[in-house]
């Protein structure tokens, strides 16, 4: 969905709102939404600042990073956006330019939904993951293997086990 820009730029206490389901199917193809995001909010000029204000709800769907047992958790994000006609010298990445006065907000919406995802994604906050011997899920069963040893500390094991055996025989 594409917003025009100029009539809320020239004209102070303008407000143009916004009620969408932004597909992610098409040029936004993502899978990890299943319902696609529903965004809600406004555009509006205050005092002569043009700002983008709403949220966003969604589904996500990802494998957990521990098990690769397949989650999904439901999401609500803050959309906050300053927007302005030409850069200016103390501009930042919290200002968007628009000098084509259009905004497509289906695109910046996809945008902070996945900037807002965190880098890990677990099933739970207590997942046990899978056993690096036998690949069993570690929250479902407890398979009974053994951490292997570090090959680097056999020469200290060695004199431990050394120093053992000499204190059993006094």
């Amino acid at each position: 969905m594409v917003i025009e820009l100029a009539n809320i730029f020239e004209n102070e206490d303008s407000v143009v709102s916004f009620d969408r389901l932004v597909p992610t199917d098409g040029d936004c193809a993502d899978e990890r939404f299943p319902a696609g995001i529903v965004a809600s909010g406004t555009v509006k000029n205050h005092c002569g600042i043009v700002t983008m204000q709403g949220k966003a709800d969604f589904t996500f769907r990802a494998p957990c990073d521990r098990c690769a047992a397949v989650t999904e958790r439901v999401f609500s994000v803050p959309i906050v956006h300053t927007l302005c006609r030409s850069e200016s010298e103390e501009a930042d990445d919290s200002i968007i330019v628009r000098s084509d006065l259009s905004l497509d907000i289906d695109g910046l919406i996809y945008e902070d939904a996945v900037l807002s995802l965190p880098t890990r994604f677990l099933c739970r906050e207590d997942c046990k993951g899978l056993c690096p011997i036998c690949g069993a899920d570690r929250n479902l069963v407890d398979c009974g293997c053994q951490k292997p040893s570090d090959p680097r500390l056999a020469a200290l094991r060695q004199l431990l086990d050394d120093s053992m055996d000499n204190s059993q025989e006094d």
